[in-house]
């Protein structure tokens, strides 16, 4: 079930820091920077390589214009995991 979950959260993750990228017409050395971390490990989160640190999630929460939409699906993501595990 965590690696579901894992799965599922970085397609979250990269989608999200892909339209925010796109929507701020940044690229990813700028992007990275607004992350506060280093363009490789931005580019590894943009390909869905890796998972984010939790200083890089809380910055990113503070660059989404509606952090509480993103919070959101993340909690869908965990509902319907323990749907599937109940069932």
């Amino acid at each position: 079930m965590r690696q579901k979950i894992q799965e599922k959260l970085k397609q979250h993750l990269k989608t999200t820091i892909l339209n925010l990228r796109s929507e701020k017409c940044l690229t990813q050395e700028q992007m990275a920077s607004e992350l506060w971390m280093e363009r490789r490990s931005y580019a590894d989160l943009e390909s869905g390589k890796n998972m984010m640190g939790l200083i890089t999630f809380l910055r990113l929460l503070f660059l989404l214009d509606n952090p509480q939409n993103f919070l959101s699906e993340i909690q869908k993501i965990f509902l319907a995991a323990e749907h599937d595990e109940a069932a």
